[in-house]
Order: structure tokens, then C-alpha cells, then sequence
């Protein structure tokens, strides 16, 4: 594995990893309305990829946070293990499992080639519907052969799966400072398993799909929430491999629409 830009950390994909390292740490998409990281907080990155947001919370902190991150897909996660081991948080731990709204187990589909696009809810062919790859070719996100590339193979991983709750109970979670969750079309599903612990969460931020805004907003809201959020986005990564400018989101199928979702309670 090649060592990217990103000091100290380790990536299967050096694109990928400059492009996460342009949206978390330069231009800190998720710091806005009023997110706020302090020393000692308890944070948990929900879809931790290779752990480019864990890092930054840790840098953020001086090391002085009790972070959890979950990525549930093997070799993602392998490589999230190293990084987060080579920053020295002694109370950093990395899970194995994905958060769902059940217990149990579930299958999920890894993208060597698109890893940022992975996931239990990946529509690489669908008889019934133009599946993600016809509909980026679609908006010319990139040129089609950098598409077809990205999606050429498709690895599946049985995985453990586990509610929110469950876990904070088990694991015996009094609170959560921030819950940041970027799980691919799952993050309604991610936040359902909260369960009884809303009183819990303090923050919430999340990257979620036009097909469950409403949801998601609805749900920050009826649990104490002010919610906000970004103006409409949508998959720019390949954008970035094929160093294209990317279409005007207003072009773009409200199905490959993405939004950064806010959520802070008024007491904090």
C-alpha cells in the first residue's frame, strides 16, 4: 500500500485519500453549524472508511478523546487499524461491524476500485433500475471509462451487524459528544438504531442520500435536535480522479443527490 500525502496514514487508494483529506481536513465539511470537537469528548465515526475524519478528530484533540470508528468491510478495515494505531490515541479503538437498525449479520458489497462508494445498499446492477454507474455516466460525472473502471469488480463480505443502542449498552457508553455517520444510503437506518439513546447524543453530523432527508431531519428533530443542512451534492469523487470540473448538482438525479446533515441540541 502506498503512503498518500495525508501525514502517517496508510490508503489503498491515494486519490481517494487526497480527496477525503480535501473534504474533512482543509475544508472541514463537518466542523459547520456550530459542530464543535473538544478535548476528552467521546466521539464515534460511523462508517470510518480508512479513517481520515478518526484521524482528524485526533489531531483535533491533541489525542485527548475516547474515539470509536466502525468499518465493517475486512480490507478497509485492516487499513484503518494501522492508521489509527500509528497516531498513538491510547483510547482509540476500530470495530469491525457495521452499525444497522438490527443485530445480526448482513452481506456487504466492497468496491476495490470506488471503496468511498461501498456498502450494504451498493446498486451495481439492478434489472428494475439504472443502477449508480449508469447514472453517473449519465450526468457525464467522469468520462465513462473512468466509471466502468471504478465499478469493474465488486467484492461481497458476510459482516456483523449491530443497533447503536446495543452497543452503547454493551459497551457501556454513558453519552456521545459526536456521532458522525457516512454509511452509503444506510444512515437512516444507522440513526434508527439509536433507539432510546437520543438523549445521549450531543452531535450529530451526516451524509445523507435525497431519499432520506426527510427522514433523517424528521428524526433529529422529533429527538431535540436543530437540524440544518448543506446544499445539495452529489458523488464528486470521480470527478476529482478524472480531474474534471463536476456538473452542476441541479443536473443531477435527485437519486445521486447527497446532503451533510447537521444536528445540535440548544443546551450545549
Amino acid at each position: 500500500w502506498g503512503r498518500t500525502n495525508i501525514p502517517k496514514m496508510i490508503a489503498l487508494s491515494q486519490d481517494e485519500a487526497q480527496f477525503l483529506e480535501n473534504s474533512i481536513v482543509k475544508k472541514q465539511e463537518y466542523a459547520d453549524y456550530g459542530i464543535k470537537i473538544q478535548r476528552n469528548d467521546i466521539v464515534l465515526d460511523v462508517g470510518a472508511n480508512i479513517g481520515v475524519f478518526s484521524r482528524w478528530v485526533i489531531d483535533k484533540t491533541e489525542k485527548d478523546v475516547r474515539l470509536h470508528a466502525f468499518e465493517p468491510v475486512p480490507p478497509l478495515f485492516d487499513v484503518l487499524k494501522q492508521n489509527i494505531a500509528n497516531t498513538g490515541c491510547a483510547a482509540a479503538q476500530v470495530h469491525c461491524v457495521g452499525i444497522r437498525d438490527f443485530d445480526g449479520s448482513s452481506k456487504i458489497t466492497y468496491l476495490p476500485n470506488y471503496s468511498l462508494l461501498s456498502g450494504y445498499h451498493v446498486n451495481v446492477h439492478d434489472q428494475n433500475e439504472k443502477g449508480d454507474a449508469d447514472m453517473l455516466k449519465q450526468v457525464q460525472v467522469a468520462p465513462p471509462e473512468v466509471v466502468d473502471a471504478a465499478f469493474a469488480s465488486a467484492e461481497t463480505y458476510e459482516t456483523e451487524c449491530v443497533r447503536l443502542d446495543s452497543w452503547m449498552d454493551k459497551n457501556n457508553i454513558t453519552h456521545v459528544d459526536l456521532l458522525k455517520v457516512d454509511v452509503e444510503k444506510c444512515e437512516f437506518e444507522v440513526l434508527q438504531s439509536v433507539g432510546s439513546r437520543w438523549r445521549d447524543i450531543r452531535q450529530v453530523v451526516a451524509e445523507v442520500h435525497y431519499a432520506n432527508l426527510k427522514n433523517v431531519s424528521d428524526l433529529l428533530t422529533q429527538n431535540g435536535f436543530v437540524v440544518h443542512s448543506s446544499d445539495d451534492a452529489f458523488p464528486v469523487f470521480l470527478a476529482h480522479r478524472a480531474q474534471r470540473t463536476p456538473p452542476n448538482a441541479q443536473q443531477v438525479p435527485l437519486e445521486l443527490r447527497t446532503y451533510m446533515v447537521f444536528g445540535t441540541k440548544t443546551e450545549q
